[in-house]
């Protein structure tokens, strides 16, 4: 399970046999304990994070204070269905406990997310790694709105002024889309005018340069390019110190 592909493809199996599940016992509500009919309420319960949907199940007698067994079941956090246990919980309410099954998979879910957007959960490399380019971004006072690329933008390969070298090491990251868009748009509306000198630059001089004053305004442009691997260095150069 620890390979991501593997794990959402287990995910997506189990949330689509939970619905067949669900399907199946409201349907033999009346087949399974059928002696007990159970009496059950569906209730919103608010909570600090969101919303909790939950049945309660009364019992049977006339007891103003019964006893109360809360069952929570979080489904692994992918598995829907506040119902699932609808069986076992009449059967409980039949002795004379009332039950409160709680779904807890979207207060969880929507907790969670909470932490990571504000940098208070760091647990996985993705989140790790989008968490250091968001601070990369604000460090450069690029955390905002920018207008769309033109198509002219190369998403893949070297950048014009782009130096040599490489990192020794790799490292598979997944971010969100919008982050990367913001990322690729702010390098080039902060460094299309020095590309096009660069792009001028390498029309007028076809051959290698290697000194002198060419090779020296040549680097003077350069220098005024940042590339979406610049972003990337810096945001994990920071993971790193």
């Amino acid at each position: 399970m620890s390979t991501p592909w593997v794990a959402a493809t287990v995910a997506r199996a189990m949330q689509a046999m939970a619905t067949v599940a669900l399907d199946l016992t409201t349907r033999r509500k009346g087949i399974m304990f059928p002696d007990l009919p159970g009496n059950s309420q569906d209730i919103t319960i608010p909570t600090s994070i969101t919303p909790a949907r939950a049945v309660v199940y009364h019992p049977a007698g006339q007891d103003p204070r019964p006893p109360v067994h809360v069952n929570f079941h979080g489904g692994g956090f992918v598995m829907r269905g506040v119902r699932l246990d609808d069986p076992l919980c009449r059967y409980l309410a039949a002795g004379a406990a009332t039950i409160e099954k709680v779904e807890i998979r979207a207060a969880c879910c929507a907790h969670i997310a909470g932490l990571r957007e504000r940098g208070e959960l760091l647990d996985t490399l993705d989140v790790l790694t989008t968490y250091a380019v968001r601070v990369e971004m604000a460090r450069r006072g690029w955390d905002r709105e920018w207008p769309p690329v033109p198509a002219i933008v190369p998403r893949t390969g070297r950048w014009p002024g782009s130096r040599d070298g490489n990192w020794d090491a790799k490292i598979n990251a997944r971010i969100p889309a919008d982050l990367a868009e913001q990322v690729q748009a702010a390098c080039w509306h902060t460094s299309a005018e020095a590309i096009g000198k660069l792009r001028a630059w390498r029309d007028v001089h076809p051959e290698i340069v290697l000194e002198g004053g060419p090779l020296e305004q040549y680097e003077e442009l350069a220098g005024q390019v940042t590339s979406p691997v610049d972003v990337w260095r810096g945001a994990l150069g920071r993971l790193f110190d």
